[in-house]
């Protein structure tokens, strides 16, 4: 194979429908299943607020972090040096 066919392979129209075609079936099939089934298997998260609220009440940002703990300031959990 030389340098001008490995060219004519990187050109091939078939190749960017087909990335085209396994993001679509990732996006849209795959992954969706698996977040139902992590869902079901943490019961307590799917209970979480996913976006935030603007002081009028309005649907703001999505939230990509949150932190689930009690509001007792007890720090047991928390790594502390020796």
């Amino acid at each position: 194979m030389t340098d001008l066919d490995s060219a004519r392979d990187m050109t091939d129209p078939k190749i960017p429908l087909l990335f085209v075609f396994a993001w679509g079936v990732a996006a849209y099939l795959i992954v969706p299943r698996l977040w139902k089934l992590y869902f079901r298997q943490h019961p307590s998260l799917a209970e979480l607020a996913r976006v935030t609220q603007t002081s009028d009440g309005h649907p703001g940002d999505p939230i990509n972090i949150a932190v689930v703990g009690s509001r007792t300031g007890d720090d047991s959990g928390r790594l502390v040096p020796r």
